[in-house]
């Protein structure tokens, strides 16, 4: 029996943009096995037509389709993108060894990506968490850019410096895991608004090394209006969760214990075969590092430039009182 790989995409009002994130899916090739599930947050523009039109699509189209596909719907209120994407897999059922992943209703899984995922599952059991290269397009679907050089050693993710002023993001829809890491760390914590995906990375990097797959898996899309654009209140839910101070203390605590820097990679060698390796990334990470952490040196002298400015508050408070 074909493993299956479980995908979620969470939503709400997102009819505009629905539609190529599913056919993203439902046009995967590589004879696999999908279970595909999308949690609408209660749409009141035209969603939930739209995935009813796709479920009996899917009827009429499955026998013609080069992948074995289960899809369903399902549509409450919730409290924000993290409570849906728990409420989601768990209606799914996944299995502790099946490898799962999201994909937000702008953004689209790339052409090829479950089955080579699917294919890296079962040749490497052990890996837990895997990720491809950053690729992004603009609203109008204009290419941006794809990132190949950019590393995520296990010390800067599980310290939390990769919340893009110190260490690029991570890019979600290109990233999946088996449910056992998922259940392990607790899911992804539905307090969060926006930085669900920056904590749940953080929490699985204290437990497995993110395993790097030298290829395209998804796309991000930029689009007026998305949540993500909000850095700011991303930042500050990042710092209420784990402040700076304490993330920079973590960094240097993970790296006196492991100093080499370094990430294993899976790439494709010339026979086809799948071929891992650990590379060492030090030249490289140690001139990003050495940059990255330059906004930290301004985030503690704008810290004592606060407190030197209250405290002279507080003395010309006590002149005036004397």
């Amino acid at each position: 029996m074909t493993p299956r790989i479980y995908l979620l995409t969470p939503c709400l009002n997102s009819a505009a943009t629905i539609d190529k994130t599913i056919w993203g899916v439902l046009s995967q090739e590589g004879g696999i096995a999908i279970r595909y599930h999308v949690q609408d947050g209660g749409s009141t523009d035209g969603t939930l037509e739209k995935l009813a039109a796709w479920q009996k699509r899917l009827a009429l189209l499955k026998a013609q389709l080069p992948c074995e596909i289960e899809f369903s719907f399902d549509s409450r209120r919730d409290g924000g993108m993290y409570e849906g994407i728990r409420a989601g897999f768990d209606q799914m059922r996944v299995p502790e060894d099946a490898l799962m992943g999201w994909c937000n209703a702008d953004d689209v899984i790339w052409q090829g990506c479950l089955a080579h995922v699917s294919r890296v599952g079962a040749e490497f059991p052990e890996v837990q968490w895997l990720t491809g290269w950053s690729t992004a397009f603009d609203e109008f679907g204009r290419f941006k850019w794809t990132d190949r050089r950019t590393f995520f050693p296990r010390q800067i993710l599980a310290a939390g410096m990769a919340n893009g002023r110190h260490w690029p993001y991570l890019q979600q829809e290109s990233t999946f895991w088996r449910k056992r890491l998922w259940d392990k760390v607790g899911g992804v914590d539905a307090s969060f608004k926006l930085a669900g995906d920056w904590d749940l990375w953080r929490r699985f990097a204290q437990h497995e090394e993110l395993i790097h797959i030298d290829r395209q898996l998804g796309a991000f899309y930029f689009r007026k209006g998305q949540k993500s654009a909000d850095v700011s209140r991303y930042a500050g839910e990042c710092e209420a969760c784990r402040p700076m101070a304490a993330r920079v203390a973590d960094f240097r605590r993970l790296l006196s214990a492991d100093p080499e820097l370094g990430v294993t990679r899976i790439t494709t060698g010339d026979d086809r075969g799948l071929v891992r390796s650990h590379e060492r990334v030090g030249s490289l990470i140690s001139e990003k590092i050495r940059f990255a952490l330059l906004p930290l040196s301004a985030y503690f002298r704008n810290l004592r430039r606060r407190h030197q400015a209250l405290r002279r508050r507080h003395e010309r408070r006590a002149d005036r009182g004397g």
